[in-house]
């Protein structure tokens, strides 16, 4: 989409063709070439990483020949877009969710990614500090110029929340069209 009146007003510029039931898809251009990754929708989102290449962003979209790439509840669902380190090295954030969802970031450093070869290593992790506001997870690490993004999570007790599936949807004054969880992010 194209911003004719940013944030109001958008116009569709093209189709990018992504794969169905992309999860967490994550875009980024390394060594001439598109790159997508993510999850699928299914039991296996939080545990096989797969890739697709393309020669721009919005394809077609040719998937890696060694899907899926990675199957590790601790390290293969995508938790942020990749970025070069200070060596220049590139580094994949990911979820850990062997423990749930989004439990700490683990840092890959990818050392091959072709349309046929593609391999990691461990490069580090991040994980929540207990006593923060957000001590039960951290599931998306994105750099952006000076910026770095982190975003955290944490429980909080709703006492009403089991009465908000009655509201009547739409009404004003009532909850949001979707309810969420009781999962807060920030």
């Amino acid at each position: 989409y194209r911003a004719e009146d940013f944030p109001r007003r958008w116009s569709e510029e093209a189709e990018a063709g992504l794969p169905a039931g992309l999860v967490d898809g994550t875009l980024f251009e390394h060594e001439g070439r598109w790159w997508l990754l993510g999850g699928l929708q299914g039991r296996g989102a939080r545990q096989q990483l797969y890739a697709w290449y393309a020669a721009t962003p919005l394809g077609p979209w040719t998937p890696h020949a060694r899907n899926p790439l990675k199957c590790d509840p601790r390290s293969a669902r995508p938790g942020g877009r990749p970025f070069h380190d200070a060596s220049g090295a590139l580094i994949r954030p990911a979820q850990d969710c062997a423990a749930g969802y989004g439990r700490a970031v683990v840092l890959n450093r990818i050392t091959t990614l072709t349309p046929v070869a593609f391999a990691e290593e461990p490069a580090g992790r991040l994980e929540p500090d207990p006593a923060g506001p957000y001590p039960e997870g951290l599931h998306t690490l994105c750099a952006a110029g000076e910026w770095t993004v982190i975003d955290g999570k944490r429980s909080r007790w709703q006492p009403l929340k089991p009465l908000l599936r009655f509201w009547p949807r739409g009404t004003s004054g009532g909850p949001p069209a979707s309810e969420g969880d009781n999962h807060e992010r920030g």
